[in-house]
């Protein structure tokens, strides 16, 4: 019989702070951790104006380090640089698992709310859309690679 040793919960949200800037937050929480990471990306050119990580649980010390190099994702564009960026600050020795994997679960999902979410309000057409994704996001996934070919 199987039986769940550990769990972790994620929760990734969705916010329009005013007309230009979303907000995302993602939240991790186990056993040894309860991290949230908020960044807060203009729209619709997709650059973070501000990012931050609230540590509540971390099993070391240490841990506390990496709530400064998180500022360091701030005018970053989330469509050309981030997922480098974020490798080169949270994939290495001197980063944190933890938090890249909560940026990457929630940053890149801005585009994929933002854009839809015109469509739903009338402010974008699909056409339009999907015109954005094949010049901007031709690459970032099977479907938009099929697509832009």
């Amino acid at each position: 019989m199987e039986k769940s040793l550990y769990s972790r919960n994620f929760e990734v949200n969705y916010y329009e702070v005013e007309d230009n800037i979303w907000r995302t937050t993602s939240h991790l929480m186990d056993h040894q951790h309860d991290i949230q990471v908020i960044v807060d990306v203009s729209v619709p050119d997709m650059i973070i104006l501000d990012a931050r990580v609230e540590l509540l649980r971390y099993p070391m010390r240490e841990c506390i380090l990496i709530k400064d190099k998180i500022k360091e994702l701030i005018g970053v564009n989330v469509i050309s640089e981030f997922r480098s960026k974020c490798d080169e600050l949270f994939s290495s020795e001197m980063g944190c698992g933890n938090v890249r994997m909560l940026l990457g679960t929630s940053v890149p999902g801005v585009i994929y709310n933002y854009f839809p979410h015109q469509i739903k309000i009338g402010n974008m057409t699909e056409k339009k859309w999907w015109d954005y994704c094949k010049e901007k996001l031709p690459k970032a996934c099977v479907a938009h690679t099929i697509m832009s070919n």
